[in-house]
């Protein structure tokens, strides 16, 4: 009897493991893999499908959310309910060579857009530095890179987007294109989208080094101006600035040669004692102001120059992961995390002031270092786009290095916001405040008609995570 009990047992066992398909949900996880959603999961293999899809979802009232790239470090793609990912979509990619404009599927990365434009002498204006984004989600998040068009949605000309109904509508004027540049998924899926491309141009990139207080306001504002692109590198902890400008190179008999290279982490961190920095920061804090101090003091600008080869080589591919620089990151001390605000140029220098007071008190409370600098980015001033990081006003983009804790993190940024007329990245926003301080530096009338228009396409809020309710919180009173 016993041995009939288990045989029966085994064999319920085994028709459990192997009759029965696996039911545990795909696990969605974003680039950075600190978000994870185990919701339904969804890969449309064409538009009819995605249009299909989107129409059962509005009949039956199913929230969503569409994936890109996972590259968000925020709950930007996150949905309780269903989660549309395009990746498995078909691509599209055409050069009008008469308009020197590309119309291109929406889901296609930003490195396969700049490398189908290599063969035209082209290249897209605005393009950040994550080569594996894709199209739409750089666009819906505003994401920029500097110069005469920061953004990439600033570069939109049309598009074809799939609203919260299942109507498929192509977006041409000018005030809704305004709205859908930098949409943040809240009005439809982006299908696809032309682009107004630049010539692909050689550069040449003067470096040089020198302390902070030494840079006067007028010189920035002059600066950003007289040349294409314009970056601040800025290591609060010694408060000494790498300067960079970007300017075109006519002559094609200069010799190409590598970028001036990047403070040598890895060589710091390959020495012997490269380890025991980890655990005593003042000791890595002291070798990487030694290596400033060492550049700022030969007061030479140095000059390198960038070729269509080296461009794309130094195009961010999705193994970044593996790269030093990002490892480097990934092995920071757990107390501090990113974040990325802009401010008006004209208040740059009193922001940096401001951010250098608050993260030495920081570090030195919490007895961390942090080796990266404050990446500091210039863009033009935009109408293109409502809700664009650069609407109307010449931009300073900042990232900013900082605690992980969120009390302190939401301290910091009301203070910026409030005393500095800063714009937390929308994109990478994470930030539990409500529309009022996130829209508080932004044109008030242009945010009430983006949110007017907002509750027009999508009146039931299917594109509504919890993400997107703190955006929106003035908006209407949410389910």
């Amino acid at each position: 009897m016993k041995t009939l009990t288990f045989t029966f047992l085994f064999f319920i066992v085994l028709n459990d493991l192997y009759a029965k398909p696996n039911l545990t949900p795909y696990v969605f996880t974003n680039f950075w893999g600190n978000q994870k959603n185990s919701n339904s999961y969804k890969e449309p293999n064409s538009l009819n499908e995605l249009i299909s899809l989107v129409k059962i979802n509005f009949k039956s009232s199913t929230k969503y959310r569409v994936a890109g790239a996972r590259h968000a470090n925020s709950l930007t793609a996150h949905s309780k309910e269903m989660i549309i990912d395009l990746h498995k979509m078909p691509r599209y990619l055409n050069f009008n060579k008469t308009t020197s404009t590309l119309t291109i599927s929406s889901w296609v990365s930003l490195l396969e857009a700049n490398e189908y434009l290599f063969k035209y002498g082209r290249v897209l204006s605005g393009t950040p530095s994550i080569g594996h984004q894709t199209i739409g989600g750089s666009i819906a998040t505003g994401s920029h890179s500097e110069g005469e068009t920061p953004l990439l949605s600033d570069s939109v000309s049309s598009m074809s987007v799939l609203l919260p109904n299942g109507e498929l509508k192509e977006i041409t004027d000018e005030k809704e294109l305004s709205y859908h540049r930098v949409s943040l998924g809240l009005l439809g899926v982006i299908t696809e989208v032309t682009l107004k491309t630049i010539p692909l141009r050689r550069y040449k990139i003067i470096s040089k080094y020198q302390k902070i207080n030494e840079l006067k306001p007028l010189e920035i504002i002059h600066l950003s101006n007289s040349t294409e692109r314009f970056l601040i590198d800025y290591f609060p902890y010694s408060k000494i600035a790498r300067i960079r400008k970007w300017q075109t190179i006519e002559d094609d008999s200069i010799e190409t040669t590598p970028p001036e290279s990047e403070i040598d982490y890895e060589s710091l961190l390959k020495f012997n004692f490269g380890k025991l920095s980890f655990h005593y920061p003042p000791l890595f804090n002291f070798l990487m102001n030694q290596e400033l101090e060492n550049r700022l003091n030969k007061k030479t600008e140095l000059v390198s120059a960038y070729s269509p080869n080296i461009l794309l080589e130094n195009f961010a591919r999705p193994d970044e992961k593996k790269s030093w620089g990002v490892r480097l990151l990934y092995s920071l001390p757990s107390k501090t995390k990113d974040f990325e605000i802009a401010v008006p140029i004209a208040s740059l220098l009193a922001t940096l002031n401001f951010i250098t007071l608050r993260m030495n008190d920081f570090y030195k409370e919490n007895n961390i270092f942090h080796p990266f600098p404050l990446f500091i980015r210039f863009g033009k001033k935009s109408k293109e786009s409502v809700l664009g990081m650069n609407a109307n006003r010449d931009t300073a983009f900042i990232i900013i290095p900082i605690s992980k804790d969120e009390h302190l993190q939401k301290t910091f940024a009301k203070e910026l916001i409030n005393k500095y007329s800063a714009r937390i990245h929308l994109g990478k926003y994470s930030f539990n405040f409500n529309s009022t301080l996130i829209f508080k530096n932004y044109n008030q009338d242009d945010v009430k008609d983006f949110l007017n228009y907002r509750k027009k396409l999508d009146p039931t809020n299917l594109l509504i995570n919890d993400w997107a309710k703190r955006l929106i919180s003035r908006d209407i009173h949410l389910k």
